[in-house]
């Protein structure tokens, strides 16, 4: 799927070392409930652990390339997948070096397309850390609507945190960004 400035495409094993770079940074995963990767072995145990869920249908994970740089610059995934609800939890992030140029917003409408129209959803979820403004906002735009707070929910960094819970409902998703988003997937 291209956007005007980002690709968001399935994963790939060649993705490995741009990803070991992002996941390496402490800024990109401070709200992500992993530790920083130190050694190349976080990075291929991560990669074994993403294809097998995914060869197991229990994730769908995208990466964001940055057209110009042809580099991955950020994830996006669906996981918790409830076929008989038709739902999915909504997970993303981007690498700080491109924050405030709008490329998670244009990856999302992409990404949240395909999952209703690939994935036959009905409702995505996301998760995210109250002090992650940046993440809320960026919902928010596409149309999210915060329904509630899951208190000391996850555990990130060794501290128990709460979680907001946002949903988006395919019914609620804003024409206008359809009507974007399908003219930039034909």
């Amino acid at each position: 799927m291209r956007g005007q400035s980002i690709i968001v495409r399935p994963i790939g094993e060649d993705d490995l070392s741009d990803i070991a770079q992002l996941y390496s940074d402490p800024v990109f995963i401070r709200f992500i409930p992993s530790e920083i990767w130190t050694t190349p072995e976080h990075a291929t145990g991560w990669m074994e652990r993403i294809l097998a869920r995914q060869q197991a249908g229990e994730m769908v994970q995208f990466v964001i390339e940055s057209i110009d740089e042809a580099k991955v610059v950020g994830t996006c995934l669906l996981f918790k997948f409830d076929l008989a609800s038709q739902t999915a939890e909504l997970g993303y992030s981007l690498s700080p070096a491109y924050w405030g140029r709008g490329w998670m917003n244009e990856a999302l409408q992409l990404f949240i397309q395909c999952a209703f129209d690939h994935f036959d959803l009905r409702r995505v979820d996301a998760r995210v850390d109250p002090r992650n403004v940046r993440s809320a906002r960026v919902l928010t735009r596409l149309g999210f609507v915060l329904e509630g707070r899951l208190r000391e929910c996850q555990r990130t960094k060794g501290e128990l945190v709460d979680l907001e819970l946002f949903g988006l409902l395919k019914r609620e998703w804003q024409p206008m960004v359809q009507a974007t988003v399908v003219h930039n997937i034909a």
